[in-house]
């Protein structure tokens, strides 16, 4: 009886330390960690780390190519040829549930043909994060974006996006094109009541610079695709510019090595 006694107030000491020890940090001692946890979770579908090599270190102060950049999803290899089995075997690895499906740049460039993505960033990007994005759980793609990129001063989901995100470019189906491609003044009825709507030109291709509720989103036409880069605020107007005015093709991207 008298072990037993002394088991029990060994167990009551320590739990009286623990308690003071979570009083000292304070009501939230344990609310950022489910902050950081959304964060990082994001609403998407996680995956497993195959990101692959370390981005290659540039001068911090000069732009960089996107093939020294790390990519949240790695560069998972693609065994299907067809477009359409490519989009089915991208959803199938998700919780079918969620509209964004991460998914590798491999992914994306099969799953849409020709699709492009800027070739020079910001010396502050650091880590792209892909998606293709679902009709909800239709495993079709949507019918209207049907790919995002997330361009990312840090790890991509390890802070907010207020904070960790440069800039964001949605990607669409364009039908619409206008009859002169230089020509941009025809197109700003095309995005109903905004705050600004401004003409302008990437390379050669007519553009805008939209603002609305979401803040200031660059929005030109390229073939058969429509690219919306939402402007954060670490991303300086000339830099966004700089991004449309360098798209290559993403099939034609090579995986970062190690430097």
């Amino acid at each position: 009886m008298v072990e037993r006694r002394c088991g029990v107030s060994r167990a009551l000491i320590v739990a009286a330390v623990l308690l003071l020890m979570l009083s000292a940090c304070g009501e939230d001692a344990l609310s950022d960690l489910t902050v950081v946890e959304e964060w990082i979770d994001d609403g998407r579908t996680p995956v497993e780390d195959r990101r692959g090599p370390q981005p290659i270190a540039v001068d911090p102060n000069v732009p960089r190519s996107i093939e020294t950049v790390l990519w949240h999803n790695g560069w998972e290899p693609v065994v299907a040829s067809d477009p359409a089995q490519v989009i089915i075997d991208v959803w199938e690895t998700s919780n079918l549930e969620d509209s964004f499906v991460q998914a590798s740049p491999n992914e994306i460039a099969a799953a849409l043909p020709g699709v492009k993505i800027p070739g020079t960033l910001p010396a502050a990007a650091q880590e792209i994060t892909s998606q293709l994005v679902y009709a909800g759980t239709t495993g079709f793609l949507d019918q209207g974006v049907v790919a995002a990129f997330g361009f990312w001063n840090t790890e991509a989901y390890s802070v907010n996006r207020a904070t960790g995100q440069l800039g964001v470019l949605s990607v669409a189906f364009e039908q619409e094109l206008p009859l002169d491609p230089l020509d941009g003044s025809e197109g700003c009825d095309r995005f109903g009541t905004v705050s600004v709507c401004e003409p302008t030109t990437v390379g050669l291709h007519a553009a805008w610079w939209v603002t609305d509720i979401d803040g200031e989103t660059l929005v030109w036409l390229d073939t058969d695709y429509r690219y919306e880069l939402l402007r954060r605020p670490r991303l300086a107007r000339n830099e966004a510019e700089m991004m449309a005015n360098s798209m290559v093709l993403i099939s034609a991207l090579r995986p970062p090595v190690e430097g």
